[in-house]
């Protein structure tokens, strides 16, 4: 599968799953939850730092993960809110 980029920059070809980061707890890692607040909170994992972009990596920080078919992260953007959607 290509990856490749739609109109608005988002990336396509493979699973586009949402995601919070954590923390850094390690070195040259950080944490995340793949799909918070689906089933038990979330999945926890831990990811090489350099694929977070430097302004995405605090903690509360929204953001997309794409995945490919082994289930290995491939790229990491922010996840935006749609405009009247923010919340209270």
């Amino acid at each position: 599968m290509n990856i490749s980029e739609e109109e608005d920059g988002e990336p396509r070809g493979y699973a586009k799953v949402p995601a919070v980061v954590f923390a850094h707890l390690l070195a040259d890692e950080i944490r995340i939850i793949l799909a918070p607040g689906y089933g038990m909170g979330g999945a926890p994992r831990d990811i090489p730092l350099q694929l977070v972009p430097v302004a995405l990596r605090l903690p509360n920080t929204r953001i997309w993960v794409q995945l490919n078919d082994q289930g290995s992260i491939v790229r990491v953007w922010r996840r935006t809110v749609p405009t009247g959607h923010e919340p209270r």
